[in-house]
């Protein structure tokens, strides 16, 4: 395939996107409104934005997603969900657990237009990388969103993979786990890395890509002694599911959510 078709391809899908995405926003807005007084938990919102999330991959006629272990999912149970991060197509494609959930981000998507609106309305939480405070306060209200029945996503690594490799993962999925009791469900997604790289902006709309997203074996806090421990054990399950792809870029472990 030639590189014109697949830079056409890149701009035909953000076009797409945004077009859709602002569409999207109006729709969320309206919704919002209607169900503010009787829908807390922002389940309606939460669905559509599920549905829309996956109606972007399913967009691609060369892009197949399969999925496996949802079986291991109780739809009344709330969990928090971690997943290994290796493009910005991945929390899209967490969409296809079809569990409602908040998310975690990186403040800088909450300040781009319309975007950054529909995850506000969505309930999703911001972080600043780096800030202390801004890491207290979504640790807090990733708490209050858990024990008001809220599953809630974050990425295990913090950051994303440049090549797919699994990077040293950080404390925050699992502190929220131990401090809540409710279990975590780890996500393990494979070929993401295809679709678009990190620090890039061009989407591999016009390649043939096969993802698959595993939902393993859901782990219970009081099975572990420590944070550490819990999180060292998830990264290590989450490493074997990856097998090559998620060779570790290194073995050092990080602090931090």
């Amino acid at each position: 395939m030639s590189k014109l078709t697949s830079l056409l391809g890149s701009f035909a899908y953000w076009i797409y996107f945004c077009i859709t995405l602002f569409l999207f926003f109006i729709a969320v807005l309206v919704v919002r409104i209607l169900t503010a007084p009787f829908d807390k938990s922002r389940r309606t919102i939460l669905n559509m934005v599920g549905w829309r999330g996956r109606s972007y991959i399913n967009i691609v006629p060369g892009w197949t997603v399969k999925v496996t272990g949802l079986e291991r999912l109780d739809p009344k149970q709330t969990y928090v969900f971690a997943s290994n991060h290796a493009s910005m197509a991945d929390a899209v494609l967490m969409f296809y657990v079809e569990h409602p959930f908040v998310a975690v981000a990186k403040s800088a998507l909450f300040q781009v237009p319309v975007l950054g609106w529909t995850l506000h309305l969505a309930g999703f939480l911001p972080v600043k990388r780096g800030d202390k405070r801004s890491t207290e306060w979504l640790m807090a209200e990733a708490k209050r969103a858990l024990l008001r029945g809220t599953s809630v996503f974050l990425f295990a690594e913090g950051t994303r993979s440049k090549d797919g490799r699994l990077l040293p993962f950080k404390h925050g999925a699992f502190s929220l786990s131990r401090e809540t009791g409710l279990p975590l469900a780890p996500v393990v997604i494979r070929g993401s890395h295809l679709i678009a790289r990190k620090d890039s902006g061009f989407i591999a709309a016009s390649e043939r890509i096969e993802i698959e997203i595993e939902v393993l074996e859901i782990l219970q806090p009081a099975q572990f002694s420590s944070t550490e421990a819990f999180m060292q054990e998830t990264r290590e399950r989450i490493r074997i599911a990856l097998g090559a792809q998620g060779e570790p870029a290194s073995d050092t472990l990080q602090e931090g959510a």
